[in-house]
């Protein structure tokens, strides 16, 4: 189909031509050659000085090409040690040949191929000597256990289900590198995990289920964290980049945001700890401890009372915030760096005649600095 011959006779001068097809003169067959794209017996009658000779029939065959298709497969995405069938279509006289990035694959000529790995696949049928060849297929083959991994939610807002992450064969295990990007929806929740670095780059944010330890970088591109009751430590070898009014952790309840290690012989620098209170609002604060090494925690509660932890909520002359800040078992000689939105400064609050107080034991607050 599709395909031609060119027939011929010899060119004698003077004389004419007329070609046929069975004993049908063909229509603008007049020349001493035609192009014949259709089966049957072709003749020639060539005339000198009207005399006729009429050739012996010469049959020409016209096959239809093989129809070349691969089946759609059951997945064409592997798992690692996997396979996928890719089947062709079958009719009695096709012969087989698949191809796999342009080269042909030795000893791979039947109807059906298990492809094992990666790479773009096709397949050529040949048949009554005319041959075609299929679109190409993709195949792709992930391994079981990648070190990156990259949310799509492509099929519910599960941490857990294999199909929600760019690698089908696989879900976050310890210090597996995790994103979060926009463009999706992003899982309902971060389940109790181990990881090194988390990116979060998708406004419509996330929560913890569980206690969560990020070993390396965690990077707040875009979009919060909310806490809830559970814990985010960021290890003593680990950061924080980013931190802003869109793109900070939220301790809406007893969660802290912990980070190790800091101190003169580990994380010597200021270290930001880019959180927001239960009403989130942003307050970011930053540690530096001149002492060892040691671990802090904060949260931030979106009220100041009397007795600090619990008492009646002071309304006038302070930032409506209060930052439960913690220290491990090791030293402290802090510097804070504290910020505020204005909006949250309420009435009578001067800025000219500041200073931060703490309050240890649930009594009274004890000014640290002298207003300023």
């Amino acid at each position: 189909a599709g395909g031609s011959v060119q027939l011929s006779t010899t060119t004698i001068p003077g004389a004419t031509y007329m070609w046929s097809r069975g004993s049908v003169p063909i229509q603008g067959g007049t020349l001493p050659f035609l192009t014949a794209m259709l089966s049957g017996d072709y003749t020639v009658t060539v005339s000198v000085g009207g005399c006729p000779n009429v050739s012996s029939p010469l049959t020409v065959s016209v096959h239809s090409l093989p129809t070349a298709e691969i089946y759609p497969p059951q997945s064409t995405a592997i798992c690692d040690g996997g396979s996928t069938l890719l089947i062709a279509q079958q009719a009695v006289g096709y012969s087989y040949q698949w191809i796999k990035d342009g080269q042909d694959l030795m000893g791979a000529t039947t109807s059906s191929y298990a492809a094992t790995e990666s790479g773009v696949y096709s397949v050529r049928v040949t048949a009554n000597g005319c041959l075609s060849t299929s679109d190409t297929l993709s195949i792709t083959v992930y391994p079981s256990d990648p070190v990156d991994l990259v949310w799509t939610g492509g099929v519910d807002s599960d941490w857990f289900t294999s199909g929600n992450w760019d690698n089908p064969c696989a879900v976050p295990s310890v210090n597996d590198n995790v994103t979060i990007p926009s463009g999706c929806t992003p899982p309902a929740a971060i389940p109790s995990c181990t990881l090194q670095n988390l990116t979060i780059d998708n406004g419509s944010g996330t929560v913890l289920s569980g206690n969560v330890m990020i070993t390396g970088m965690l990077s707040l591109a875009n979009g919060t964290i909310a806490l809830g009751n559970n814990d985010l430590t960021i290890g003593p070898a680990g950061e924080i980049i980013g931190g802003s009014t869109s793109s900070h952790i939220i301790t809406d309840g007893m969660g802290q945001l912990i980070q190790q290690g800091i101190g003169s012989n580990g994380r010597y620098r200021q270290v930001l700890f880019p959180v927001a209170n239960s009403a989130g609002e942003f307050v970011p604060c930053r540690i530096l401890n001149s002492a060892v090494k040691n671990d802090f925690s904060i949260r931030a509660q979106s009220e100041v009372l009397d007795g600090g932890f619990v008492g009646t909520p002071i309304t006038q002359g302070v930032v409506d915030n209060t930052w439960m800040i913690y220290g491990g078992s090791g030293s402290t000689n802090l510097t804070l760096t504290l910020a505020w939105d204005a909006s949250a400064e309420l009435s009578g609050f001067d800025r000219a005649q500041s200073f931060v107080s703490s309050n240890d034991n649930s009594q009274g607050w004890l000014a640290l600095q002298t207003p300023g």
